[in-house]
């Protein structure tokens, strides 16, 4: 047990350690290029972030997310009001109660964060046409803009991939595969027919999105199977270890 626990702390302290070095990668990237909107963004959707984690990422904190879907745009030579969008994109839907209004930040950019927040209503499983029905305008409105498109491509890439590791409940898993093969699609199709300049960006993140779900959707179909069952085990435990240090 205290071996267990010490190896989850120390993943934690990686992870933690990583957001950081990612933070002032980025911002001195924006620094360098005098992203005056992505430098106003950072520190407060930090603060937006903190004391949330990223579940299936040994508790990372969340805001490595918007991080990193900042970073693979500007390493893809997009701009200022990209990544300041990807860094602001999930804390209005995280964080209701969040006021973009009190950032001095473009309208542009407020306007994008916007679109990029889903405000319907949360269906289950058993509704799934329901949610269907629901997600469809977001994503019509989505694949009007081209930093949009883009965004909720990398984003999706991004969350994707930490499907990998098996630590997500098998309902969640088939949701979100779900969402991906009914609307995605249609995006990238309609990404290179309004953008064909940038056909093989889209093509590329479309191409690792596919491969992508083709290894969570094997996850999903076994995951009654011990191994993954194992990875299911080692969160719960993390719950049962923080009980017995409040207990004692």
């Amino acid at each position: 047990m205290e071996l267990l626990e010490k190896e989850l702390l120390e993943k934690q302290k990686r992870k933690i350690e990583e957001t950081e070095n990612l933070y002032a990668m980025l911002k001195a990237f924006c620094e360098e290029n005098h992203y005056e909107n992505a430098l106003k963004a950072l520190p407060f959707a930090r603060k937006v972030h903190e004391g949330d984690y990223r579940r299936g990422e040994d508790k990372a904190p969340y805001y490595i997310h918007p991080l990193r879907v900042a970073l693979q745009g500007a390493l893809l030579g997009l701009g200022d009001i990209y990544i300041a969008t990807a860094i602001l994109h999930d804390t209005k839907e995280e964080k209701k109660h969040c006021n973009l209004n009190a950032l001095d930040v473009t309208e542009e950019i407020k306007f994008y964060v916007n679109v990029l927040t889903y405000k319907g209503t949360k269906f289950s499983l058993k509704e799934i046409e329901k949610k269907r029905e629901a997600q469809t305008p977001y994503y019509k409105e989505i694949e009007k803009y081209y930093i949009t498109t883009y965004l909720k491509g990398i984003d999706r890439r991004d969350c994707l991939s930490t499907m990998t590791g098996g630590a997500f409940e098998k309902e969640k898993m088939f949701e979100y595969l779900d969402e991906t093969n009914t609307f995605f699609p249609t995006l990238f199709e309609n990404a290179r027919a309004h953008w064909p300049e940038d056909t093989m960006k889209f093509y590329s993140i479309e191409n690792d999105i596919n491969a992508l779900v083709q290894t969570v959707s094997g996850i999903w179909m076994m995951a009654d199977d011990e191994i993954v069952q194992l990875k299911m085990d080692k969160y719960r435990l993390e719950d049962e270890l923080k009980l017995a240090r409040k207990i004692s």
